[in-house]
């Protein structure tokens, strides 16, 4: 699956606070106040000051980010939402305290959800089906052993080489066009942290078997300002990939 990604390491290094111009006549000043910034939205470009954004965060968290119109769409949004509870944060201001908020879980927790945006983009694109995308992420023996303890694990090996071969038919509907994202950790999960009720009861089952402290995620491709939609649990991070278990409950009967 063809990925897109634009990586702004250097950029960010070269320039982080330098000024940005625009057709409009106005330059753009990070350290104005969201609040300014907004009122005089119609003279800037939001595609590029959002691809300024995006250079902020992967210099100061060393993660890559990804760009295309639904990443731009997400980042935009949960900035417009931080600007109305603090509109006199400088627009800088703003994306440290967006960092801040996801502080600990960050890399992952964003690279997840920015890999099935990438996802919706390609499909979007007809580069890619889901079938083949929820191939690429087909755990191993060495993944399902490593999160989850026997007896259960001995029994999702066979249950996903399985289920794996019977997900041909899938298809992404595409009016959906958006994700519906729950983080979590195995340990989390395992602890009954109320997190747990964010993910199907099945979890309760089987949060006794789950090892270590590995994202894990629920997510749902939905329509636009929906939460329901095409469910998935059981992405998951381990041994430096992704990989996607679901209803490991199932492997219980």
């Amino acid at each position: 699956m063809l990925r897109k990604f634009i990586f702004f390491l250097i950029f960010v290094t070269a320039s982080i606070f330098s000024n940005v111009s625009y057709a409009g006549g106005l330059i753009f000043e990070p350290t104005d106040t969201c609040e300014q910034l907004n009122a005089e939205m119609e003279y800037y470009s939001p595609g590029e000051i959002i691809y300024w954004a995006s250079g902020y965060i992967a210099g100061k968290t060393s993660i890559p980010v990804s760009i295309h119109e639904l990443s731009w769409n997400e980042l935009q949004s949960e900035l417009s939402r931080l600007c109305k509870e603090s509109p006199k944060l400088s627009y800088v201001a703003l994306i440290e305290k967006y960092i801040e908020i996801n502080k600990g879980d960050f890399g992952t927790k964003y690279q997840g959800k920015s890999m099935l945006m990438d996802f919706l983009a390609d499909a979007k694109n007809s580069e890619t089906d889901l079938p083949t995308f929820l191939l690429s992420l087909k755990p191993n023996t060495k993944d399902i052993r490593t999160i989850y303890a026997e007896p259960l694990a001995s029994k999702l090996i066979p249950y996903y080489d399985e289920l794996f071969n019977s997900i041909s038919s899938l298809e992404l509907k595409p009016e959906y066009t958006e994700i519906y994202y729950v983080f979590a950790t195995t340990a989390k999960l395992r602890s009954g942290d109320a997190v747990l009720d964010e993910f199907p009861g099945g979890y309760k089952d089987v949060a006794q078997y789950l090892l270590g402290d590995y994202p894990l995620s629920r997510f749902k491709f939905v329509r636009t300002g929906e939460t329901s939609g095409l469910a998935f649990d059981g992405l998951i991070f381990v041994n430096n990939h992704w990989v996607i278990m679901p209803k490991p409950w199932r492997a219980l009967k």
